[in-house]
């Protein structure tokens, strides 16, 4: 009697150390255990390597959408009426509006700018020591002041990867783990660009204490899944020279005046250039453009 009792004990035993383990809901239990996630890099570190994989390229092709943002109040809106001055009997041309395509050869240090309508339309051909550009209008030519003295000097490489390197860790940061993206906002230094010196958009730069200047550039980096620039765009924060007069006449009228920024300056036009890295290969009209500026300069004129 003992022996059957031990014996049933022995195979009870047996049954329970080879029953399945049951396993968890919705998971297969034949399944490989899924991979640890490799620790990413530093978000500042990921532009870098962005910044530096695109200056390897042949071709670097972007589309450009430029705008003149206008602030809520200020910059010549006077009780909700905007001001278009006339200086020395000359009306400044508008600046630059729409769509483009950019073309850099880091190489080479050579970008092309050509504007995706051809009338009104432009070319405009960069290289290291000149600037060639070719103007398509009716009525009036639109000012490429801002492409020429702001995008220029912002879309270079090696300045951006000098910055980044230098400030990318103060960069603001944000993740965005539905589309799997990362935005870097930071600022550039305002002496990047040339200041406003009266060609045409400022507004009486002879007169005192109506200067126009450059308050702040802001930077906008995206990047995307593989860790590529996809998106970059430049906010040219300009102040507003003539918020005195505006405000005087507003409050003669016992309207709200214009906000100031921490800096005690009247913000006025902003200029935003977003290019998106969304090209792969140049259009017919931009090759024809260069093969037109190149052959000009293999002449020597």
């Amino acid at each position: 009697m003992e022996r059957m009792r031990v014996a049933a004990l022995i195979c009870l035993s047996l049954f329970l150390t080879q029953a399945p383990v049951p396993a968890q809901e919705g998971k297969d239990p034949k399944a490989a255990p899924a991979p640890e996630a490799k620790p990413q890099l530093p978000a500042a570190q990921r532009l870098e390597r962005a910044l530096a994989a695109l200056q390897e390229r042949e071709n670097v092709l972007a589309s450009l959408h430029v705008e003149q943002k206008q602030p809520e109040r200020g910059m010549g809106m006077m009780g909700g009426i905007q001001m278009r001055m006339t200086i020395g009997g000359v009306t400044p041309s508008r600046p630059f509006e729409g769509e483009a395509e950019v073309w850099l050869r880091p190489k080479e240090g050579n970008l092309i700018v050509i504007s995706r309508k051809k009338v009104p339309g432009f070319g405009v051909y960069h290289t290291p020591d000149r600037t060639l550009t070719e103007l398509l209008y009716e009525d009036e030519a639109p000012s490429l002041k801002g492409l020429n003295d702001e995008l220029r000097p912002l879309f270079e490489l090696n300045r951006l990867l000098r910055w980044a390197k230098r400030d990318g860790a103060g960069y603001k940061v944000t993740e965005d783990a539905g589309q799997g993206t990362t935005t870097l906002k930071g600022r550039a230094p305002r002496k990047a660009v040339r200041q406003p010196d009266g060609d045409g958009g400022a507004l009486g730069m002879s007169i005192p204490g109506m200067q126009r200047k450059v308050l702040r550039i802001d930077m906008l980096f995206e990047l995307d899944q593989a860790g590529e620039l996809s998106e970059l765009t430049f906010t040219v924060v300009r102040n507003d020279p003539a918020a005195k007069f505006i405000e005087e006449h507003l409050a003669k009228q016992g309207l709200p005046v214009p906000p100031k920024n921490e800096d005690g300056e009247t913000e006025g036009v902003s200029s935003v250039y977003r290019l998106k890295f969304d090209q792969k290969r140049p259009t017919p009209r931009a090759k024809e453009f260069r093969k037109k500026i190149e052959a000009h300069l293999a002449k020597g004129e």
